[in-house]
């Protein structure tokens, strides 16, 4: 695609999806209530279970899983996982999380719902979206704090000041802005985490049914010859990772791997009588302490 077209997109990612979120609304995306059986740091455990130390199973496993990436000794992993959960288990404690990129709640409101115990700081670029997010009535109880900010200026907005997660959600994010941005979004995502905090990721994993889609379509959509970088048709930008390439990413801005893995899964539209292959990645990251990345 010419350089002229390149930058154009560039430059009005955040305009595009706003447009995206006024013309749909919340009927778009569906709410992701998936999310405890992929992860299981988010799952309330019981007493019994904190003591016991579970909780810190696999996480994105089950049928259609590709080890393809990195993963960290299974005990560490374990470890890792039995601490959120503890947290999440509605003790005196509370989980705290950070969305970044919240669009209109699809991740955070089920999980608010499922957890008594949550507080979530939520922002993305579009301004509608916050405006549903804030709407919300988990919002309106004061479980929420949201504002309007962009993840690739390196920084969290001035509202969310002091955050330090336990946990953060990056979900179908990272593939939304430009390549020369993405260790400015990781070095945002990682001041909003506590040291050991840890980031629960996905995203599209490069061959997926999309990208083959957008590939063959007639009009230029990849914006880099180099890489998996496209345009959809309406405007907005979508990457397709390698998980070499996400661990590398992580790696730069100071996080270890946890797991980082392809997974497989067939979408159907039924009203057209077509199916989709489609290829994510899973994966978990571990924010490094001060000393270790001194070290």
């Amino acid at each position: 695609m010419p350089a002229y077209w390149v930058d154009r997109y560039k430059q009005e990612a955040a305009k595009n999806w706003e447009l995206f979120y006024r013309r749909n609304r919340d009927r778009f995306f569906k709410d992701r209530h998936y999310l405890q059986a992929e992860w299981s740091e988010l799952v309330p455990v019981s007493a019994p279970e904190r003591d016991a130390g579970g909780g810190g199973g696999e996480l994105g496993g089950g049928a259609g899983a590709s080890a393809l990436g990195a993963r960290e000794d299974d005990g560490a992993a374990a470890a890792a996982g039995a601490e959120l959960a503890r947290l999440a288990g509605g003790g005196a404690e509370r989980l705290v999380l950070l969305e970044a990129g919240c669009g209109v709640g699809n991740t955070l409101f089920p999980l608010l719902r499922a957890h008594p115990a949550l507080f979530v700081y939520a922002f993305d670029f579009s301004d509608t979206a916050v405006e549903i997010v804030k709407a919300n009535p988990l919002a309106l109880a004061g479980r929420v704090t949201a504002a309007v900010g962009d993840l690739t200026v390196g920084t969290l907005p001035s509202e969310l000041a002091g955050c330090a997660a336990d946990v953060c959600t990056l979900m179908f994010v990272l593939s939304a802005i430009a390549p020369d941005k993405f260790g400015s979004a990781l070095q945002a995502t990682a001041s909003g985490l506590r040291e050991g905090g840890v980031v629960l990721f996905r995203d599209y994993g490069i061959g997926d049914g999309a990208q083959t889609r957008l590939e063959g379509s007639r009009a230029p959509k990849r914006l880099d010859a180099s890489a998996a970088w496209m345009v959809r048709q309406d405007g907005t930008l979508t990457y397709y990772f390698s998980t070499e390439e996400l661990i590398e990413l992580f790696g730069r801005a100071g996080f270890d791997v946890l797991q980082c893995e392809y997974s497989h899964r067939t979408t159907t539209n039924r009203a057209k009588g077509l199916t989709l292959a489609r290829r994510y990645i899973t994966a978990r990251f571990r924010k490094r302490s001060a000393a270790s990345c001194g070290s």
